[in-house]
């Protein structure tokens, strides 16, 4: 895995190997960094 790399959704899912809704949950506690970008979200995951 790169570093200074942003992630899809999908992506990101099958890194930390989580559900959409797992990912979600970690998004609105603020505990995954993330951008949105029009309507999609990116991660970065270290």
């Amino acid at each position: 895995m790169e570093t200074n790399k942003w992630y899809t959704s999908n992506e990101a899912k099958a890194i930390l190997k989580i559900s959409d809704c797992k990912l979600m949950h970690l998004r609105l506690e603020g505990r995954i960094l993330f951008k949105k970008n029009v309507r999609s979200y990116f991660y970065h995951i270290e």
